[in-house]
């Protein structure tokens, strides 16, 4: 008829988790059991050509829950160095992004105190990478939408937030 715990946690066995296949589920449907919840950190990084000199914030946060791992990072440049490039990737994400067939996830970027002004800038999640791709609407081209290393300076902050699906 149910399970109260009046202290203490529920803990699972590895490999198992908790099935839902009680209820009706849609005719696409691949999984029923939720066997899968993780908080933590990792340290975002830049590259392109070449990475980012140094850096005074490199925050990044995510909750894994199942396949779906959300992500918000904040990376601060202190020193420039020789970061140029026109592809920027924002590396060591905390899991591999899916390999999926028609799979192109992507989030939301902000850049604060740029060196050259940059509008409509997103990211895309690399597939089956654990990076993710600063990139600008061109609104011209389904191609060829990676932004340009010029705009980030010493003192320029990225910060994201996005979900994807992992392997």
């Amino acid at each position: 008829d149910g399970l109260t715990l009046t202290n203490g946690n529920l803990v699972v066995a590895a490999g198992h988790g908790i099935d839902f296949s009680a209820q009706s589920a849609g005719s696409d449907m691949t999984g029923e059991l939720l066997n899968h919840y993780e908080e933590g950190t990792f340290s975002p990084t830049l590259a392109s050509d070449a990475g980012a000199g140094a850096y005074s914030v490199q925050n990044g946060y995510y909750t894994k829950i199942g396949r779906i791992v959300h992500v918000q990072a904040r990376i601060t440049i202190s020193t420039i160095g020789s970061f140029a490039g026109a592809l920027i990737n924002i590396g060591a994400l905390p899991f591999t992004v899916a390999n999926l067939t028609n799979y192109d996830p992507v989030g939301t970027a902000v850049l604060v105190d740029t060196a050259n002004a940059k509008t409509d800038i997103f990211i895309r999640f690399v597939q089956n990478s654990q990076n993710a791709r600063l990139e600008q609407s061109n609104g011209a081209t389904g191609t060829d939408r990676n932004m340009n290393a010029n705009a980030f300076d010493t003192s320029t902050t990225l910060a994201i937030a996005g979900s994807y699906i992992t392997t």
